[in-house]
Protein backbone atom coordinates (compact mmCIF):
# COMPACT_ATOMS: atom_id res chain seq x y z
CA UNK A 1 0.00 0.00 0.00
CA UNK A 2 1.45 3.75 -1.00
CA UNK A 3 -0.07 7.10 -0.64
CA UNK A 4 -1.54 8.17 -3.92
CA UNK A 5 -2.54 11.64 -3.24
CA UNK A 6 -3.61 13.99 -0.65
CA UNK A 7 -6.20 16.32 -0.95
CA UNK A 8 -6.94 19.54 1.43
CA UNK A 9 -10.05 20.95 2.45
CA UNK A 10 -9.99 24.69 3.40
CA UNK A 11 -13.65 24.94 4.55
CA UNK A 12 -14.96 28.28 5.56
CA UNK A 13 -17.96 28.26 8.38
CA UNK A 14 -18.94 31.42 10.18
CA UNK A 15 -15.90 32.27 11.66
CA UNK A 16 -14.16 28.30 11.93
CA UNK A 17 -11.90 27.49 8.60
CA UNK A 18 -10.82 24.14 9.52
CA UNK A 19 -8.55 22.61 7.71
CA UNK A 20 -9.37 18.64 6.60
CA UNK A 21 -6.73 16.76 5.33
CA UNK A 22 -7.63 13.73 3.46
CA UNK A 23 -4.50 11.08 2.34
CA UNK A 24 -5.77 8.02 -0.05
CA UNK A 25 -4.38 5.06 -0.82
CA UNK A 26 -3.67 3.70 -4.01
CA UNK A 27 -5.55 0.61 -3.06
CA UNK A 28 -8.32 3.31 -1.93
CA UNK A 29 -8.08 3.30 1.59
CA UNK A 30 -8.43 6.74 2.51
CA UNK A 31 -7.95 8.63 6.21
CA UNK A 32 -9.15 11.97 7.50
CA UNK A 33 -6.96 14.39 10.40
CA UNK A 34 -7.77 17.90 10.94
CA UNK A 35 -4.82 20.25 10.87
CA UNK A 36 -6.38 22.17 13.83
CA UNK A 37 -6.04 26.02 13.08
CA UNK A 38 -9.77 26.46 12.94
CA UNK A 39 -10.26 30.32 14.50
CA UNK A 40 -9.18 32.87 13.21
CA UNK A 41 -6.34 33.41 10.46
CA UNK A 42 -4.35 30.90 9.49
CA UNK A 43 -6.18 28.08 7.48
CA UNK A 44 -4.76 29.03 4.18
CA UNK A 45 -0.99 29.68 5.25
CA UNK A 46 -1.74 25.96 7.11
CA UNK A 47 -3.34 24.27 4.02
CA UNK A 48 -0.17 25.57 2.31
CA UNK A 49 2.15 23.65 4.60
CA UNK A 50 0.33 20.50 4.11
CA UNK A 51 0.41 20.95 0.67
CA UNK A 52 4.26 21.16 0.63
CA UNK A 53 4.57 18.52 3.09
CA UNK A 54 2.59 16.31 1.15
CA UNK A 55 4.33 16.97 -2.40
CA UNK A 56 7.47 16.43 -0.95
CA UNK A 57 7.60 13.46 1.50
CA UNK A 58 4.27 11.91 1.53
CA UNK A 59 3.71 10.47 -2.15
CA UNK A 60 4.34 7.32 -2.56
CA UNK A 61 5.72 6.36 1.01
CA UNK A 62 3.90 3.46 2.85
CA UNK A 63 1.53 4.97 5.13
CA UNK A 64 2.22 2.62 7.99
CA UNK A 65 5.13 3.87 8.93
CA UNK A 66 3.69 7.20 10.90
CA UNK A 67 6.84 7.43 12.85
CA UNK A 68 9.53 7.31 9.47
CA UNK A 69 7.10 10.11 8.06
CA UNK A 70 6.44 12.29 11.43
CA UNK A 71 10.15 11.98 11.79
CA UNK A 72 11.27 13.45 8.33
CA UNK A 73 8.40 16.16 8.44
CA UNK A 74 9.70 17.36 11.42
CA UNK A 75 13.70 16.69 10.66
CA UNK A 76 13.32 18.05 6.91
CA UNK A 77 11.14 20.55 6.96
CA UNK A 78 13.10 23.54 8.47
CA UNK A 79 10.17 25.29 9.75
CA UNK A 80 9.47 22.55 12.12
CA UNK A 81 12.69 22.81 14.25
CA UNK A 82 11.54 26.34 15.00
CA UNK A 83 8.36 25.48 16.31
CA UNK A 84 5.02 27.46 15.71
CA UNK A 85 1.00 26.49 14.98
CA UNK A 86 0.54 26.20 11.31
CA UNK A 87 3.93 23.49 11.06
CA UNK A 88 2.55 21.57 13.72
CA UNK A 89 -0.83 21.90 12.83
CA UNK A 90 -0.08 20.42 9.02
CA UNK A 91 2.34 17.59 10.42
CA UNK A 92 -0.50 17.08 13.41
CA UNK A 93 -3.33 16.26 10.58
CA UNK A 94 -1.23 14.29 7.93
CA UNK A 95 -0.35 12.23 11.15
CA UNK A 96 -4.12 11.64 12.10
CA UNK A 97 -5.31 10.32 8.33
CA UNK A 98 -1.83 8.48 8.60
CA UNK A 99 -3.13 6.35 11.99
CA UNK A 100 -6.87 6.93 10.29
CA UNK A 101 -5.82 4.43 7.00
CA UNK A 102 -3.76 1.97 9.47
CA UNK A 103 -6.72 1.48 11.58
CA UNK A 104 -9.13 1.39 8.74
CA UNK A 105 -6.83 -1.03 7.02
CA UNK A 106 -6.12 -3.20 9.89
CA UNK A 107 -9.79 -3.10 10.74
CA UNK A 108 -8.89 -1.62 14.73
CA UNK A 109 -9.86 1.80 16.05
CA UNK A 110 -7.33 3.56 16.09
CA UNK A 111 -7.27 4.20 20.11
CA UNK A 112 -6.22 0.44 19.95
CA UNK A 113 -2.78 1.78 18.84
CA UNK A 114 -2.77 4.08 21.97
CA UNK A 115 -3.13 2.07 24.47
CA UNK A 116 -6.39 0.89 24.16
CA UNK A 117 -9.78 2.20 25.26
CA UNK A 118 -10.25 4.15 28.38
CA UNK A 119 -13.72 5.08 28.94
CA UNK A 120 -16.75 3.47 27.63
CA UNK A 121 -19.03 6.61 27.40
CA UNK A 122 -17.49 9.81 26.57
CA UNK A 123 -19.55 12.79 26.64
CA UNK A 124 -19.96 15.06 23.70
CA UNK A 125 -21.34 18.88 23.58
CA UNK A 126 -23.16 21.02 20.90
CA UNK A 127 -21.21 24.11 20.36
CA UNK A 128 -21.72 27.32 18.17
CA UNK A 129 -25.79 26.00 17.57
CA UNK A 130 -27.07 29.04 18.43
CA UNK A 131 -26.02 31.51 15.82
CA UNK A 132 -27.04 34.96 16.56
CA UNK A 133 -29.61 34.07 19.07
CA UNK A 134 -28.87 36.10 22.61
CA UNK A 135 -32.28 35.99 24.74
CA UNK A 136 -33.66 33.75 26.46
CA UNK A 137 -36.24 32.72 23.95
CA UNK A 138 -34.19 33.04 21.14
CA UNK A 139 -31.70 30.52 22.93
CA UNK A 140 -34.39 27.86 23.81
CA UNK A 141 -35.74 28.06 20.00
CA UNK A 142 -32.21 27.59 18.91
CA UNK A 143 -31.14 24.72 21.18
CA UNK A 144 -34.11 22.50 20.14
CA UNK A 145 -32.14 21.48 17.04
CA UNK A 146 -29.09 20.22 18.70
CA UNK A 147 -30.84 18.32 21.34
CA UNK A 148 -33.45 16.72 18.48
CA UNK A 149 -30.16 15.84 16.76
CA UNK A 150 -29.14 13.78 20.25
CA UNK A 151 -26.82 15.82 21.79
CA UNK A 152 -27.58 15.66 25.69
CA UNK A 153 -24.84 18.75 26.27
CA UNK A 154 -24.74 22.17 24.92
CA UNK A 155 -22.02 24.59 25.46
CA UNK A 156 -22.60 28.58 25.02
CA UNK A 157 -20.20 31.43 24.94
CA UNK A 158 -21.94 34.65 26.08
CA UNK A 159 -19.41 37.35 25.28
CA UNK A 160 -22.42 40.26 26.25
CA UNK A 161 -23.28 38.76 29.99
CA UNK A 162 -21.71 40.80 32.38
CA UNK A 163 -21.87 38.46 35.35
CA UNK A 164 -21.61 34.25 35.44
CA UNK A 165 -25.37 35.01 37.11
CA UNK A 166 -26.61 36.71 33.41
CA UNK A 167 -24.99 33.94 31.82
CA UNK A 168 -26.40 31.55 33.11
CA UNK A 169 -29.75 32.89 33.70
CA UNK A 170 -29.83 33.36 29.81
CA UNK A 171 -29.20 29.34 29.45
CA UNK A 172 -31.24 28.47 32.06
CA UNK A 173 -34.70 28.13 29.78
CA UNK A 174 -33.21 26.03 27.01
CA UNK A 175 -34.00 22.68 28.62
CA UNK A 176 -34.10 21.52 32.33
CA UNK A 177 -33.37 17.39 30.99
CA UNK A 178 -29.99 18.48 29.40
CA UNK A 179 -27.02 19.58 30.58
CA UNK A 180 -25.85 22.48 29.75
CA UNK A 181 -22.05 24.59 29.88
CA UNK A 182 -21.91 28.39 29.72
CA UNK A 183 -18.35 29.75 28.96
CA UNK A 184 -18.02 33.43 30.50
CA UNK A 185 -15.71 35.45 28.77
CA UNK A 186 -15.06 38.81 30.50
CA UNK A 187 -12.70 40.92 27.75
CA UNK A 188 -12.63 44.20 29.97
Amino acid sequence: MKIARVKIYLIASGKLHPVIVEIVTDEGVSGIGEAAIAYGLGGTATAGMVKDLSERMLIGRDPFRIEEIWSEMYDHSFWAKGGGPIVFAAISGIEQALWDIKGKALGIPVYEFLGGRMLDRVHVYANGWYGAATTPAELAKAAERPLRDGYAHAALLLRDARTREQALEAIEPVDEKHDQCCEHEDRD
